[in-house]
């Protein structure tokens, strides 16, 4: 999976949003191990899994936001829940929790 980046200069220019990109991406093991809690002791055999990349720069002095995946805003959400609401399919139930 590619990170994702937000370029300031670009967004003016183009108005391109969000976009996933980089090269040479791994994902490996980390020297460190998980310490969950202390009722969860620490597991010898679970580490830390951490993400390397490779990322070239469009523009000079840009700003660039990198993140794991897309940010996803709770507006957002909520108006991909109304979309979904209003195909108003059986498979979809909607229930008040508190």
């Amino acid at each position: 999976m590619q990170p994702s980046f937000f370029s300031k200069k670009s967004h003016l220019k183009t108005g391109k949003g969000w976009y996933q990109s980089g090269a040479n991406i791994e994902y490996t093991e980390s020297i460190y191990k998980k310490d969950i809690n202390e009722v969860n002791r620490p597991n010898p055999n679970r580490h830390w899994q951490q993400l390397s990349f490779t990322f070239s720069f469009d523009h000079p002095t840009d700003e660039v936001t990198c993140a794991y995946t897309v940010p996803y805003t709770y507006t957002e959400l909520q108006h991909h829940m109304t979309a979904i609401l209003q195909l108003q399919k059986d498979f979809v139930h909607v229930e008040s929790i508190g």
